[in-house]
């Protein structure tokens, strides 16, 4: 998914008022919008609140799960 239309769609489920999910790891809680599985789109809050997509590696949740990102 490009870059224009990921922030495209976290705006407008801002507007729409959709609650994320999220999950807590080592690096940051990861936000989804979807059932977490391969090819959800998984975010990250900046230090200002907005969403970011998350950046690509491995982070370990709280459980031990591992959870690969990549674009």
């Amino acid at each position: 998914m490009s870059d224009v239309l990921r922030k495209c769609k976290v705006k407008l489920a801002r507007l729409l008022k959709v609650d994320f999910s999220a999950i807590e790891t080592d690096k940051d809680p990861l936000q989804y919008d979807e059932e977490l599985g391969i090819g959800t789109d998984v975010y990250i809050l900046d230090d200002v609140g907005e969403m970011q997509p998350a950046s690509d590696g491995e982070y370990k949740a709280e459980d031990g799960t591992l959870i690969e990102v990549t674009d």
